[in-house]
């Protein structure tokens, strides 16, 4: 799982808040937080960051799919589960 997670980071690379909350979102594949939780975590109010992401180009939204189709992805080709 570890090495699952590290994967995901590592395409990314920005260093910014959007960073930030991708890491915070793979923290717990399965459960992810609402944006008023993530915020509170960067002691930040939900409009601040919704403001900060969007000057980065992203939105929480966004970034929660990103990180969902990723995981989904490396679930996909790295399990020895039959497809059936």
């Amino acid at each position: 799982m570890i090495n699952l997670m590290v994967r995901v980071l590592e395409e990314e690379g920005s260093g910014g808040i959007a960073e930030q909350v991708r890491t915070r979102l793979v923290q717990q594949p399965g459960r992810y937080p609402p944006i008023a939780e993530v915020a509170a975590d960067y002691g930040m109010s939900e409009s601040t960051l919704r403001r900060a992401l969007t000057a980065e180009g992203t939105s929480y939204q966004l970034l929660l799919n990103d990180v969902r189709r990723k995981l989904a992805i490396e679930y996909l080709t790295t399990s020895r589960l039959k497809l059936e």
